[in-house]
């Protein structure tokens, strides 16, 4: 045989193999799962023990087939897929709605329950593709202070109904499974501040050593920066006790948060500091103690700008430094 012949018909062998191939994954996909709103952030005013709870609607669920026989017949009974609410969350059992495009599903009804979505199906064949969706499902927190957890809703391997799809996977303890929806809680709308880093004991005249950190909080203390403005500063002032407040006593947030650097007070004494920003209720730190320098310190330039090494400060009086 003429070599490039052979040739030919070496390459139309392995692009027909390479087809069959393709065919053959495109089978085993099984259906897509879609979302509408996927990764949603819900705030935690919205929780079960909020100030004022609501659910949040997750947008629309589509499970479409990839091919006609994704979905299993039913023979001509009803059967059911479940989807189960993730743990600390539940569903409003008085919403959702379910709608299918397709000539195989005969029927489909939906019951929502706190905890689960049950999808009720009847599919009479296998001959077109199909797709069912799912809308109008309502979900919530119901702890407020749980917060930056990614959770899914998900058919799981103890209770995932009894219809046949390919391609989803039940998810277990060591299983993730199929997401049919992602969401996590976020901090709700910043309300009062609070002392993250508190002040200890100082020297009068020396930068405190733990600077304070003020942080905005949610209703239930959770640190967020939802309702701060750009550029919105927290002042800290003396709010019990006396002397001046020396360094930079107004600070921007960054994500809720307000870090100082440089703060000291001049004066002995008990002392309480507080925090204000705009319309935020106020912080008042834990009482802390400012106390005289220790006689005898040898000062560095670092500490004043009028430095003489000859000197050195005794009791009041000054001496000549003999290690001069």
């Amino acid at each position: 045989m003429n070599r490039g012949l052979l040739l030919q018909k070496i390459a139309k062998s392995l692009l027909c193999f390479v087809t069959v191939g393709l065919i053959s994954v495109s089978v085993k996909a099984g259906v897509i799962v879609t979302v509408t709103n996927p990764g949603m952030e819900i705030s935690a005013d919205n929780a079960a023990n909020a100030a004022n709870p609501s659910f949040t609607n997750i947008g629309t669920i589509v499970i479409a087939e990839t091919n006609a026989n994704d979905f299993s017949s039913t023979g001509g009974k009803f059967k059911t897929l479940v989807l189960s609410a993730p743990a600390g969350w539940v569903f409003n059992k008085n919403a959702g709605k379910v709608y299918c495009n397709g000539k195989d599903i005969k029927a489909a009804f939906i019951t929502v329950t706190p905890v689960n979505i049950i999808v009720k199906l009847m599919v009479v064949a296998t001959r077109s593709t199909d797709v069912i969706n799912i809308s109008g499902v309502e979900i919530q927190a119901t702890d407020g202070r749980v917060i930056h957890q990614e959770v899914s809703i998900c058919r799981t391997a103890a209770n995932p109904g009894t219809a046949m799809m390919k391609g989803i996977v039940n998810a277990s303890k060591l299983v993730t499974g199929t997401s049919f929806f992602t969401c996590s809680q976020v901090g709700g709308m910043a309300t009062k501040l609070a002392f993250s880093n508190k002040p200890v004991a100082s020297t009068a005249g020396v930068v405190f050593e733990q600077q304070p950190v003020i942080v905005a909080q949610d209703q239930f203390g959770n640190i967020t920066s939802n309702g701060i403005a750009e550029g919105q500063k927290v002042k800290i002032k003396l709010s019990a006790g006396t002397g001046s407040l020396g360094g930079t006593v107004s600070v921007q947030f960054t994500g809720g948060v307000a870090f100082y650097s440089d703060l000291k007070l001049d004066l002995v004494g008990t002392k309480k500091l507080m925090a204000t920003s705009g319309t935020l209720s106020f912080a008042v730190s834990n009482e802390f103690t400012i106390t005289e320098s220790e006689p005898g310190t040898r000062l560095s330039s670092e500490d004043s700008d009028d430095y003489d090494p000859d000197w050195i400060c005794t009791s009041g009086s000054a001496t000549i430094n003999p290690l001069a």
